[in-house]
């Protein structure tokens, strides 16, 4: 799902409509932080792009790896999609 470079300030409210992505753009945003929960359900998610500025949903530790390249964040491998944390 490329939601990149639309100005977003934050995740739309239709976004749980998209809980079957494998994998969300979501750089090139205004982002600020993202809450814990927000990819929670989205079970089939594999990798998230973020700004550089905004961390991995849920910290690195709902992560299975976090990378930088440029002015993007990628988090890969969703530890417990179930409960959008580290848990």
């Amino acid at each position: 799902l490329d939601l990149s470079n639309c100005s977003l300030g934050s995740l739309p409210p239709e976004l749980p409509q998209a809980a079957a992505a494998v994998v969300i753009d979501l750089t090139e945003n205004p982002l600020r932080a993202l809450p814990n929960t927000s990819f929670l359900g989205f079970t089939h998610l594999e990798s998230l792009a973020v700004p550089l500025s905004v961390e991995c949903p849920g910290g690195s530790g709902a992560w299975l790896r976090e990378t930088t390249l440029g002015s993007s964040r990628l988090c890969q491998g969703q530890r417990n999609p179930c409960n959008g944390s580290a848990e």
